[in-house]
């Protein structure tokens, strides 16, 4: 067994959602949990012998504990969520999550050592949110490609809260780009002419083609689709 593989995996074998002291200020105990995660993720990048399709697996079932894909799907739905029945709301999750997946991915590939420099975090009370700042460059976009941002070098904004116990990614923001408004708009604009059944197959299709092209892997085919 590979050393940075197996401390990775040892990592996912601890919850690291767990074992926060109570009362401890609540940026502090994100950051303590958050920081060693990336680290971790950090070791199976740099791992010369791990596969690409390895880093990808051992990157999301590292990262994915911690995102609340629930909270996400139906921020990125808004209003709309009320056209959906519960069969199609419950697809739309498991095809969104399956989406931001490969975002999450395509951002921590992208992570170098100007993007390993030590994270931040901030409490605000009033809404009972933890932010945590990770340095880095990333571009942005939709997850269909009929609309892009502009790429950049920006930082990631991870918004969490605490929820049934934990805390848990509920949004994101690259820059100024929140990730799940970006959706909302996209969602918004193409329910206007399609079914949610229609807008799931298309979100279904999209994601095929993104795990097709694995962003660790130095010879994936090229983006296609994309303006």
């Amino acid at each position: 067994m590979r050393i940075p593989v197996l401390l990775a995996l040892v990592a996912l074998a601890v919850s690291p959602l767990a074992g926060a002291a109570e009362g401890e200020d609540p940026a502090a105990e994100v950051l303590a949990l958050f920081d060693p995660m990336l680290i971790s993720i950090d070791a199976v990048l740099d791992d010369p012998e791990a596969s690409p399709a390895e880093k990808r697996a051992l990157i999301e079932r590292e990262f994915d504990i911690w995102v609340d894909h629930a909270t996400m799907a139906h921020a990125a739905l808004g209003p709309r969520a009320k056209e959906f029945s519960a069969l199609e709301l419950a697809s739309f999750a498991s095809e969104f999550e399956r989406y931001f997946q490969h975002f999450y991915v395509s951002r921590m590939a992208l992570r170098d050592a100007a993007s390993r420099e030590a994270v931040e975090a901030r409490y605000d009370p009033e809404s009972g949110a933890v932010t945590v700042r990770v340095p880095g460059a990333a571009a942005i976009s939709g997850p269909l490609p009929e609309r892009t941002t502009d790429p950049r070098n920006e930082d990631a904004l991870f918004r969490l809260r605490k929820r049934y116990g934990d805390w848990r990614i509920v949004d994101v923001r690259i820059g100024s780009v929140g990730v799940t408004k970006l959706f909302r708009q996209q969602f918004d604009s193409l329910l206007r002419t399609e079914t949610p059944e229609q807008l799931i197959a298309r979100l279904r299709d999209r994601n095929q083609q993104l795990e097709a092209r694995n962003p660790l892997d130095p010879n994936r085919p090229p983006a296609t689709g994309q303006r």
